[in-house]
């Protein structure tokens, strides 16, 4: 699993780079729209193996994560970047090693990985903007 997080940090670390200079707002609403994808992804998995058991958690973790970026969006961009750490939980304790079968086995390690970096990212975004406001 180490390799495929390793791979999810860098595929992550990628698009960070690719996006860099982009106005934090701009910033923010762009990975509040992956957040959503990223969710949406676990919903195709149970859809294409036809795991219709399976499919109304991975349809209520869109509606979990729609909902930090709802509100990273009225209230503050800080529920983003929680909305993406909690995305890690997904992975983890929903989705080990592929878990419960509809998902590769090398998927969560990636997500994982992804997760991470976005969510760090975007905690880094907001606290050092609010840093530079100060001065």
């Amino acid at each position: 699993m180490i390799l495929e997080i390793i791979i999810g940090a860098l595929a992550a670390a990628g698009l960070l780079f690719f996006y860099r200079n982009l106005p934090q707002k701009t910033s923010i609403k762009l990975w509040g729209n992956a957040l959503i994808i990223a969710a949406l992804i676990y919903v195709a998995f149970a859809v294409f193996a036809r795991n219709w058991a399976w499919l109304p958690y991975e349809v209520a973790g869109v509606g979990i994560y729609g909902l930090a970026v709802i509100l990273s969006r009225r209230f503050s961009p800080i529920w983003l970047s929680i909305g993406w750490v909690c995305h890690v939980l997904w992975d983890l304790l929903l989705h080990p090693n592929g878990h419960p079968g509809y998902v590769p086995d090398w998927y969560p390690g990636i997500c994982l990985g992804f997760d991470l970096m976005i969510g760090g990212y975007v905690f880094w975004l907001i606290f050092s903007q609010r840093k530079s406001n100060l001065l």
